[in-house]
């Protein structure tokens, strides 16, 4: 969960007092006008929860935390993709770098100064595998494309203000599932991510490279990893808007914005999915035990075969070490510390599994996120002077020689 974006929201409700004073007016209303009522779905069956289908294809996404057989079989496809794509390019050389993005709001604007700054120095590798969670989903889609969409990055985390994300709902609170419309940020979304940038998504999966984003599902509890570029790959006039949607709903912290409702079908009938903010349930993912990369390795690899040993960077939207502070005792600076704090301990661990299955599989481990150091001066949610600053320090570090951290706390080396 995006406890910075929530962080802000408290200085937003500073700045605009009356959405502050709107809020536990939405509140009682929800409780004691509305009583019950909720906004009309259709949702899928409980039974149906592992077998419903979207645009009519099975395989492009799956829950967390299970073997996949149809994973199992694309990154297997993906071993194959890039050994042609060797052979079609005598001298050639598999990079089998994985960029990991965590979630962090408007702090992701570090991610989108970090990525430049490693452009810059010519050393930002052609990635294998990107994944996303929160507006680490926002990003993944334009780093998996490449450095052609570097001015894309900068301009969408550096060009940007509260108004330009969301929008307020006003008394429509009351009857709504959010206190903010998103549908500035979907208005973003749909300037770059039209069918000539999925056609680029689609080229890469087909050459081998695999881009994954995170959901939470919220009627079956589960994270889902979609295939983003398998659902590239569909020929259906909806993938643009689907893959949109999935992008949005990642990064919909529940309660600030709506769910996003995905369509999908069983046994032909349609019904409709829950999901919001990937954070809910994990800070940052590697494969999430989805697939056995070992088995793949020991499938295709052998020493005939020019490859890079694989690498795993995680860039962390956010400080990584415990901050000591004194906190106040009143309600929200109790609860803001309190979710600072789970947010914290939660991606720490992400870290420390992450790191444990790279060292399991050979993988060189790397990773970085804000220095501690960071005076965060942010005045209202998306706060664009302080956004300019992060994405400038990110491309300091992002173009230095020196940038990873290799060593998690609290794990023995």
């Amino acid at each position: 969960m995006n406890t910075q974006l929530y962080f802000r929201l408290r200085m937003y409700f500073k700045k605009y007092p009356i959405i502050a004073i709107m809020v536990p007016l939405v509140f009682c209303g929800v409780f004691l006008i509305t009583g019950c009522a909720s906004v009309k779905r259709n949702p899928l069956p409980e039974d149906r929860f592992s077998e419903a289908e979207v645009l009519n294809t099975k395989g492009i996404r799956t829950f967390g935390g299970k073997l996949d057989a149809r994973f199992q079989e694309d990154l297997a496809l993906s071993a194959k993709q890039q050994l042609d794509r060797l052979r079609k390019e005598p001298g050639s050389r598999i990079d089998n770098s994985a960029l990991l993005l965590s979630g962090g709001g408007a702090y992701g604007s570090f991610s989108a100064g970090f990525l430049n700054g490693w452009s810059s120095s010519g050393k930002r590798p052609e990635f294998k595998l990107v994944t996303g969670i929160s507006t680490g989903a926002l990003i993944a889609p334009l780093a998996f494309v490449g450095t052609e969409y570097d001015g894309v990055l900068k301009k969408m985390y550096t060009g940007i203000s509260t108004q330009d994300v969301a929008k307020i709902r006003g008394i429509s609170t009351l009857w709504n599932d959010s206190l903010l419309d998103p549908s500035p940020l979907m208005g973003i979304l749909e300037t770059f991510i039209n069918e000539e940038f999925i056609d680029k998504v689609a080229q890469a999966h087909n050459d081998g490279r695999r881009l994954y984003i995170g959901t939470t599902n919220l009627d079956a509890q589960r994270l889902v990893i979609w295939n983003m570029g398998a659902l590239a790959n569909i020929d259906d006039p909806r993938t643009p808007e689907l893959f949109r949607k999935i992008m949005l709903a990642s990064s919909s912290i529940p309660i600030v914005f709506p769910p996003v409702m995905i369509e999908v079908k069983s046994d032909g009938i349609e019904y409709d999915e829950m999901h919001v903010d990937g954070g809910v349930i994990t800070q940052v993912f590697f494969h999430l035990a989805i697939v056995d990369i070992e088995e793949i390795r020991r499938e295709f690899v052998d020493g005939s075969i020019p490859m890079e040993r694989g690498r795993v960077f995680i860039i962390r939207n956010g400080t990584i070490l415990p901050i000591a502070e004194q906190i106040d005792r009143n309600l929200m600076n109790i609860a803001e510390r309190s979710m600072s704090t789970m947010t914290k301990a939660s991606a720490i661990n992400d870290f420390r599994r992450i790191y444990m299955l790279s060292k399991r599989a050979g993988l060189e481990f790397n990773y970085v996120g804000i220095p501690e150091d960071f005076e965060f001066t942010a005045t209202e949610a998306f706060d664009r002077l302080e956004m300019i600053d992060l994405y400038y320090l990110g491309y300091k570090i992002g173009s230095s020689s020196n940038k990873w951290k290799h060593n998690v706390p609290g794990v023995r080396q």
